[in-house]
């Protein structure tokens, strides 16, 4: 008797992305991020402090030195077993992401600054301007 071959099952692209996100319950369709640019005087990081003084909305600066806000709010095109109701005709955000970075099933993201409290914020400046004014210091001594 002859055994029969079993045909490998065909994934597709879709499909392994779909397994991760179900794993993550969909992460990256629950929060919004915004790049803003990098703030350079006291009004820009006043504008950051404004923002962390919302209820959840984060802000960080990534390993390429760009600024970014993170404000959380899910989709509204998520369902409710973490996939998307308009799959076929998501957005180019959405289509152009890749869940192999999924930031739930991988290495933490790199970021030079991450800030989640107002407070935070005041602390790193605080720093920042101690070590300018150090190295100003330092420099007229010459």
């Amino acid at each position: 008797m002859a055994k029969k071959k079993q045909k490998a099952e065909q994934r597709t692209p879709d499909d392994v992305q779909l397994e991760i996100c179900k794993k993550c319950k969909a992460a990256c369709c629950r929060y919004i991020t915004i790049f803003i640019p990098q703030p350079t005087d006291k009004d820009d990081f006043d504008n950051i402090r404004w923002y962390l003084c919302h209820k959840g909305v984060s802000v960080f600066q990534d390993d390429e030195k760009d600024w970014a806000v993170v404000i959380p709010t899910d989709c509204e095109m998520l369902k409710s077993d973490y996939t998307c109701k308009i799959y076929e005709t998501r957005p180019d955000a959405c289509r152009d992401y890749d869940a192999a970075n999924c930031e739930n099933t991988t290495a933490s993201a790199d970021y030079l600054q991450y800030f989640d409290e107002p407070e935070e914020l005041e602390e790193y400046l605080d720093q920042r301007w101690r070590r300018k004014r150090s190295k100003n210091k330092r420099r007229r001594a010459r």
